[in-house]
């Protein structure tokens, strides 16, 4: 999120600026030596682009040396031992204009990955009026769902976003729009704009959207694995964490309001979707389960009323197991290792749709 904190209304007034300078050196050359483009001039901007000396002080940080790519220099090493780009590393050092937007790119797609759980395509397919401001309540993004989920009939529903999903959106909208004017390109979709380069001008594709997120992890250092190699994110990853969030946070409690910000057609859908990735990992998806279920023992989550049948059940199993009538005798601990302990007959033959019904927290 720094470049979007820190840098970005800096970073996207610096490069509009430069981009009509660059700009009006082609115009000039057209009419006296020729037509220069843009991917010229980029190249050879120190002595044709003036202004691209004046970095401002804030951008400082990010000691942008040039206006082209790092990683169009072919005499760097394109990778690292690990597979992952080792020109992440000299743009860490210095990087060229087109490196400091790509990463505000990024940036932007990973703030809405993590904070509007949105799909790679629903994103990619933004409108310039995605942003709805509602006085007293906050910011919403209006997107087209992904998948056809109401009879083939796609729907272009409204969800709420924090306020730093919103700042990211109204840069790169600002970027784009005036991309697309020097290219005199006619659009409306948020990410048809800067992609890569200064001389380019077209749609954000899946190719390059996964491309930004593995610049991204290579340039902030994404801890590497067991076997020394990087994981590189995916947008699909991003809108599970959400999912994951939110569930540690509040519970099946929660579930259709889970699946509505989703876009799931039902809360069984969202289950399956949420228990998906912990295949293999059942002590993961247990620990969540059992630390949410304590919290609402021990009154630190208000119970619902749905929950008030699962709440006895459960209740009951534990003042038979601790020989107590008291949740409060009871150490938080050992509470929290009985519950992730717990296996047949108890739990797991109450599958989701037996859950929902009673309102179960479990």
């Amino acid at each position: 999120m720094g470049f979007v904190v820190k840098y970005g209304d800096d970073l996207v007034k610096y490069a509009i600026k430069v981009n009509k300078q660059l700009k009006a050196k082609v115009d000039e050359r057209k009419n006296s030596k020729g037509n220069r483009t843009l991917s010229y001039l980029s190249k050879n901007s120190e002595s044709l682009v003036p202004v691209f000396l004046e970095v401002p002080l804030s951008l400082a940080p990010l000691r942008i040396t040039q206006l082209q790519s790092v990683y169009k220099c072919n005499s760097l090493p394109r990778l690292n031992e690990h597979g992952g780009n080792a020109r992440a590393l000299i743009i860490r050092q210095y990087m060229g204009l087109e490196d400091a937007l790509f990463l505000l790119l990024a940036s932007v797609l990973i703030i809405l990955g993590t904070t509007a759980a949105r799909r790679q395509i629903e994103i990619r397919t933004l409108d310039d009026d995605c942003l709805e401001k509602i006085l007293g309540s906050g910011w919403y993004l209006r997107f087209e769902l992904g998948k056809d989920n109401f009879n083939s009939i796609k729907g272009k529903p409204v969800r709420c976003i924090p306020n730093i999903a919103a700042r990211a959106i109204k840069q790169i909208m600002k970027l784009n729009q005036h991309i697309r004017t020097l290219h005199g390109v006619i659009s409306n979709k948020l990410f048809h704009g800067f992609t890569r380069s200064l001389s380019d001008c077209c749609n954000l594709s899946a190719g390059q959207y996964n491309v930004a997120l593995d610049i991204f992890c290579d340039y902030v250092q994404v801890p590497l694995d067991n076997e020394g190699k990087r994981w590189y994110i995916r947008e699909h990853q991003l809108r599970r964490f959400w999912a994951y969030s939110f569930f540690y946070k509040f519970g099946l409690g929660e579930l259709d309001t889970i699946s509505w910000y989703l876009g799931h057609t039902d809360c069984e859908n969202t289950w399956n979707y949420i228990q998906e990735s912990f295949i293999g990992h059942d002590k993961e998806m247990c620990q969540i389960k059992a630390n949410y279920a304590t919290d609402v023992l021990y009154n630190r989550i208000n119970e619902t009323e749905g929950n008030e049948k699962a709440l006895i059940y459960i209740r009951e199993l534990i003042f038979e197991h601790f020989n107590t009538g008291s949740i409060e005798l009871v150490e938080k601990d050992e509470l929290l290792e009985y519950l992730v302990s717990v296996r047949k007959p108890h739990f797991s033959e109450l599958r989701y749709a037996k859950m929902t019904k009673i309102g179960q927290i479990w």
